[in-house]
């Protein structure tokens, strides 16, 4: 009788031990993604704090009246400058500033302080603002990450430095 008791012992123990582990497995794995998603959003903080649009003003590029002249601005809300920030606007000769570095789609600066906003008059007028004009944003975060705000507002990290800007407006 103690064989069979000691047998069922060792079978109760193992099967204890078993649930044990299948259960330290399942937190361990739920604490992994909550540090997962702790980390993620301490990455992204800054970059969300970063964004791109259309602006209509009163005064359009060569002060002719009743126009609306254009800018694209970036703003950095962040507490950190953002590096290399580059505006895309999807057609052909966008800007009208020399930040072109050779093309007219693209308007760039190498840093935008914190709280600050970076303007790029686009090269043309418009005769209302009804229609939106899409403006795209790439740029390195203080920690060296790249990022991609798409037309659509859409934050994405990239893997590394863009080699084109793709311009997602249609």
């Amino acid at each position: 009788m103690t064989a069979w008791a000691t047998l069922a012992a060792v079978v109760v123990a193992l099967v204890l031990g078993a649930l044990a582990e299948v259960r330290n497995t399942r937190d361990r794995r739920r604490q992994r993604d909550r540090d997962a998603a702790t980390e993620l959003r301490a990455t992204r903080a800054q970059a969300q704090r970063v964004a791109a649009w259309m602006d209509a003003g009163s005064i359009s590029p060569g002060g002719r009246p009743g126009r609306l002249g254009a800018t694209a601005i970036a703003r950095n809300a962040s507490e950190e400058p953002v590096w290399n920030v580059t505006l895309y606007a999807p057609w052909e000769r966008a800007f009208s500033d020399t930040n072109t570095s050779g093309d007219p789609k693209r308007s760039r600066t190498w840093v935008l302080p914190p709280g600050r906003d970076y303007e790029a008059p686009l090269a043309f007028t418009l005769v209302n603002s009804e229609g939106s004009i899409p403006v795209q944003i790439t740029f390195r975060d203080n920690a060296g990450a790249w990022w991609e705000r798409d037309t659509k507002g859409i934050l994405t990290k990239l893997d590394g430095p863009p080699t084109d800007l793709q311009g997602t407006a249609s």
